[in-house]
């Protein structure tokens, strides 16, 4: 899905005029994965196995996962090279996490919250299903909408989800470092569902090298509106995180 964002000539851009309309279009681009570091553990399964080196080039991901847009207007720049933005500039990837994806994120973090892993998910709902039945007082209630009962099915961790954001700097702006970043976590991501993560220039310093972007990740959903007549199915993009990041990117340049 393409989104279009028009900057007409003469806006400032960090105390610089803007030459000329910037035409903002998202694109699918190419990410590179590194290996991930994690000591054994008892509850994840011995046949995956992780190396605790880091490779000096990542290898691609897979074209399955992500794939390149006709059009964009942040290019994907190399190291020391100038990379020439102006206000209104985005890029976008987009991705979909497996249950490997989400198990390597927890080897080299340490989060083995139940909601985010199959066999830990069932009987933290099993064993939280029993107490409810058991209890005189909530027996004949339906199941709550809370704890584990929340999501109907493992879900993605939201910081694995918010990796992508930064890959996009990195595949954009070599070299470039965060100095912030703050996210709001609005919708649950479950396996195997593609989100597309966005960055979108919202202001520059010139004179410190540094870029203030919008940060967004939706997923598509599924929606029925209601006509006068019969139901119609349609899709809706559902945001599941988003907020703001600010990089120092020393080889920052304005368009010419």
């Amino acid at each position: 899905m393409n989104f279009v964002r028009l900057i007409p000539s003469g806006v400032r851009t960090g105390g610089r005029r803007n030459p000329a309309s910037a035409l903002s279009l998202s694109t699918r681009t190419g990410i590179a994965a590194s290996a991930v570091t994690g000591s054994s553990c008892s509850i994840l399964p011995s046949a995956l196995s992780y190396s605790s080196a880091i490779p000096p080039v990542p290898p691609p991901c897979p074209p399955h996962c992500l794939q390149r847009r006709s059009f964009a207007t942040i290019p994907k720049y190399g190291w020391g090279e100038a990379t020439r933005l102006s206000v209104g500039d985005s890029c976008s990837l987009t991705k979909s996490f497996n249950a490997e994806d989400v198990l390597a994120y927890g080897k080299s973090c340490g989060d083995f919250n139940a909601v985010h892993y199959p066999d830990s998910y069932a009987k933290a709902r099993k064993d939280a299903e029993d107490r409810w039945r058991s209890d005189p007082s909530t027996n004949a209630l339906p199941l709550p909408n809370t704890g584990i009962f929340r999501f109907p099915r493992p879900i993605v961790h939201g910081m694995l989800t918010s990796s992508l954001i930064g890959a996009l700097f990195a595949s954009h702006f070599p070299g470039a470092i965060y100095l912030s970043q703050s996210l709001r976590f609005r919708a649950p991501v479950y396996y195997e569902e593609e989100v597309e993560a966005r960055i979108e220039v919202i202001d520059i310093e010139w004179k410190r090298k540094r870029i203030k972007c919008k940060t967004t990740i939706v997923k598509k959903q599924k929606k029925q509106k209601q006509d006068a007549d019969a139901k119609t199915e349609g899709e809706e993009e559902i945001v599941v995180v988003d907020g703001e990041a600010t990089v120092l990117l020393d080889s920052l340049q304005a368009k010419e």
